[in-house]
């Protein structure tokens, strides 16, 4: 199946048997939309993205009152993650925020939501408030030494000098540990004999 076929096909209930017999429909229509919004098309085309956000959003919901739906959404954040997405692409910076905040209510270290909410207000120019979300990612999910080179940014822009050093050495180190273990790995693969 081509790459195209695929991504037209994925959110088809074909693809899932008889789960339209076993499955709410509303619960079908949920995931349809988390589909939707995870698919690269949602992010280019405004009408998919709306596709989605309607599949998502519960019925008796208008799209507007962000916190009716974040109310209707609180405990799922999968769907809470996947609007939050498509609300920040649209411009809805402070709907996308309340969604992904009410996400980590639900699971508090939820690394896709902190990174999320983390580069949505550091966009949005609230620095501090952006820190505070990466630095409770870091405490969870401390091993990506992108997040720390993106706290030292951050520390340098709120005039934190000296933690944005520390922050950058441990993103290096990081890094160099990872190039380290890649190294490791193609040496024992050209090792192996050949099959050939």
């Amino acid at each position: 199946i081509s790459t195209r076929d695929w991504s037209s096909n994925v959110c088809s209930s074909d693809l899932f048997d008889d789960a339209a017999e076993r499955v709410p429909p509303r619960e079908l229509e949920r995931a349809r939309g988390i589909a939707l919004a995870s698919r690269p098309a949602s992010r280019r085309s405004t009408r998919a993205a709306v596709e989605a956000v309607r599949a998502i959003v519960p019925r008796g919901i208008d799209v507007p009152d962000t916190a009716g739906i974040v109310r209707a959404l609180a405990g799922d954040p999968e769907a809470l993650r996947g609007l939050g997405r498509l609300f920040s692409q649209t411009g809805r910076v402070d709907a996308a925020a309340a969604c992904w905040e009410e996400a980590l209510r639900a699971r508090p270290d939820d690394g896709e939501a902190l990174s999320l909410l983390s580069n949505l207000l550091q966009r949005a120019g609230r620095l501090p408030e952006s820190l505070a979300i990466l630095d409770r990612l870091l405490g969870s999910h401390g091993w990506m030494a992108a997040d720390h080179a993106q706290r030292g940014a951050l520390l340098v822009a709120v005039g934190r000098p000296e933690e944005a050093i520390a922050a950058m050495r441990t993103s290096l180190e990081l890094e160099d540990r990872k190039s380290t273990r890649l190294n490791s790995s193609h040496e024992w693969i050209s090792r192996m004999p050949s099959s050939a």
